[in-house]
């Protein structure tokens, strides 16, 4: 189930949130009114960036279920498609997809598809 974009940022009680890109309104670079931009996830809903890190996932490959006591984790799926599954729920993703794993939640992530998958994703110390 896909959660709503407006939700607020919630650091603890769990909350894994799922934006694609399609379902943003484009806005204004404010220096430059003609370029346009997504924003993902405002700075109000995140701590602070300490990594960037890109991933591919071949056709059957998975990230076995695993947790982060002390950082919460951003994805962008790049190409491909796939599944995150996150304290047991099921969410497919695809191309445009932004997934939020908050510290604690135990996530895997599943490459079910003919195609790679390839992911953008950094943590966050929480």
């Amino acid at each position: 189930m896909q959660q709503n974009s407006s939700e607020p940022w919630r650091m603890k009680g769990g909350v894994m949130k799922v934006v694609n890109l399609e379902t943003v309104a484009a806005e204004a670079v404010a220096h430059d009114p003609e370029i346009k931009k997504r924003v993902l996830l405002h700075e109000s809903e995140l701590p602070c960036s300490v990594r960037l890190s890109q991933a591919t996932l071949t056709p059957g490959q998975q990230v076995s279920a695993h947790h982060h006591e002390h950082v919460c984790e951003v994805f962008y799926v790049l190409s491909g498609d796939g599944e995150f599954i996150v304290d047991g729920k099921t969410v497919k993703v695809g191309e445009g997809s932004t997934i939020r794993i908050d510290a604690g939640e135990v996530h895997a992530v599943v490459n079910n598809s003919d195609k790679d998958m390839s992911l953008l994703y950094f943590g966050l110390p929480v």
